[in-house]
């Protein structure tokens, strides 16, 4: 009797593990192989971690000992290409070694059942497929940028994005760090006073709409060059309480 194997990989992205879990995937798999494959041998799901996204499908730590117990006429379950494959020519290259063993893929993202010879003859329409292995390859670059900003993070260096409120930005590309902004930190609490009356005329307190008008009338911006809108000022009096209790 053939035996049925399942495969899964963990995620880097947030988005791609919350729709794809290993749970999910595995949840899938099992769904599938009950309505398609319930008359052989369930084995096992093998399953990889996320960091082996950029490696060839044979060369992981799963994949390869899945790789090592099959035999032929054996089946695979496969949820999406991205969970299994490497790129667009892993994929090619992977499905080719398999039909050469005589192993039978079952890939549910795309419908294919490589031991329906209709099915192997359409998987073989390298168009056809085209757009699934154009995907398969963003999503790596994905995973790759993904990587690349938590190294950067574990490093003490500041990944992507604007500094926050009250910081900036120094240093070379790839080695910058987020410190202190004293100048906007200033402005923050001059804000904050504005606001509870400190150092007003009979100690008037503004409103965070008064304060948009009385910054936008003195040409006061942002480090960014811009205004100052009512989201940041009222980001800026709960900056500067808390650098006062602080």
């Amino acid at each position: 009797m053939a035996k049925v194997y399942g495969y899964a990989r963990d995620f880097l992205d947030a988005k791609s593990r919350e729709q794809l879990s290993v749970q999910i995937q595995k949840e899938q798999i099992e769904a599938y192989r009950l309505r398609a494959l319930g008359t052989e041998e369930w084995v096992d799901c093998f399953v990889d971690s996320a960091l082996s996204y950029c490696i060839q499908f044979l060369e992981r730590k799963a994949g390869g000992a899945l790789n090592s117990v099959l035999e032929r006429g054996d089946h695979i379950v496969i949820t999406h290409l991205v969970c299994a494959f490497a790129s667009g020519s892993d994929f090619i290259r992977t499905m080719g070694y398999w039909e050469s063993r005589g192993v039978h893929v079952h890939l549910l993202q795309i419908n294919i059942n490589t031991a329906n010879q209709i099915n192997l003859a359409a998987m073989r329409l390298y168009p056809w497929i085209e757009q699934q292995l154009r995907e398969l390859d963003s999503a790596h670059m994905r995973d790759s940028q993904i990587q690349r900003i938590g190294r950067t993070k574990a490093a003490g260096f500041h990944a992507c994005g604007p500094a926050p409120l009250g910081f900036k930005i120094i240093g070379p590309k790839g080695k910058r760090k987020v410190v202190p902004d004293h100048n906007e930190r200033d402005v923050c609490k001059l804000i904050r006073d504005l606001h509870q009356g400190i150092g007003t005329r009979n100690g008037r307190r503004f409103s965070p709409r008064e304060i948009y008008f009385l910054l936008w009338k003195n040409k006061v911006v942002t480090k960014y060059g811009r205004e100052w809108g009512l989201k940041r000022i009222k980001a800026a009096i709960a900056l500067a309480e808390a650098l006062t209790k602080g």
